[in-house]
């Protein structure tokens, strides 16, 4: 729930069209959700960011999702939330924290799973779960069928 208290806004999934269902292609729902959620940051200085929200589902992804500075995925207190790489994914990676810079406050991703079992190989790249260009945080994660998780 988010902290009334809190600067921070809370953009649902949902409401750019996120369906959860495990057969949607929901890519460009959360990337649009990505995108309000960076729009509305105010750059103050010491702010968090702002939050995602992912209610219990399955969400299949097509492409990288490309996630910026000081944005959090946020899934549903770790119980019933799943970003899953859709059959014929295209990149090397789910998700690409690219901050382009350090900050105290950088991308997470929070209380949902990640299944990258439709993540191969491509082009010789050895694919990876979340790259990063800056230190990154992750919290309870779980990672489904991983082919390979080389260290970055």
């Amino acid at each position: 729930q988010p902290d009334p208290s809190s600067a921070q806004f809370w953009i649902p999934v949902k409401a750019h069209g996120a369906k959860g269902d495990g057969k949607t292609d929901d890519t460009a729902a959360i990337v649009a959700a990505i995108a309000l959620a960076y729009q509305k940051f105010d750059g103050t200085a010491y702010a968090q960011g702002n939050i995602v929200t992912f209610p219990p589902g399955i969400y299949m992804i097509s492409s990288t999702i490309q996630l910026p500075n000081r944005v959090t995925l946020k899934g549903s207190n770790g119980r019933g939330v799943t970003i899953r790489t859709a059959p014929g994914f295209q990149g090397t990676c789910m998700i690409h924290a690219s901050n382009g810079k350090l900050s105290m406050f950088a991308s997470r991703v929070e209380d949902m799973m990640l299944d990258a079992g439709n993540l191969r190989p491509t082009s010789g790249v050895i694919p990876a779960v979340i790259r990063s260009d800056a230190w990154q945080e992750v919290q309870w994660w779980c990672f489904l069928d991983l082919p390979c998780c080389p260290s970055h």
